[in-house]
């Protein structure tokens, strides 16, 4: 019903396991890596996520996921409320890089797996 290749919905499934035992267990999130990798397919080419970080990797497959079941105005909404969180200057050294975005904010904005 997402409309995504079952092989690469069950990697998506595991990373939000690993995200939720990471929550269960009051662990930190922010500059963490997935143990599990991701994966996307993009118009039949094989996308990889910049690298295993969490927020970065997650947020974007929630995106994705939020645009085949919500309407077109509310995955828009999404996207600009988490674009203008990530606009804010970033409160640590190296933050996109920590998060695991593109290394600026510009490039992510126009990341494929965003878009």
């Amino acid at each position: 019903s997402f409309g995504v290749n079952p092989a690469l919905f069950g990697t998506w499934l595991h990373s939000f396991s690993v995200l939720r035992n990471i929550c269960a267990h009051h662990s930190r999130l922010f500059d963490r890596t997935l143990s599990v990798s991701p994966k996307y397919i993009h118009r039949g080419d094989d996308v990889k996520f910049p690298n295993n970080r969490i927020i970065y990797s997650l947020i974007t497959i929630r995106t994705i996921l939020r645009a085949k079941c919500f309407s077109e105005k509310a995955v828009t909404s999404w996207k600009t409320e988490i674009e203008n969180l990530f606009r804010l200057p970033p409160p640590v050294p190296k933050f996109y890089e920590k998060v695991g975005a593109p290394l600026d904010q510009e490039k992510w904005l126009n990341d494929i797996l965003w878009k």
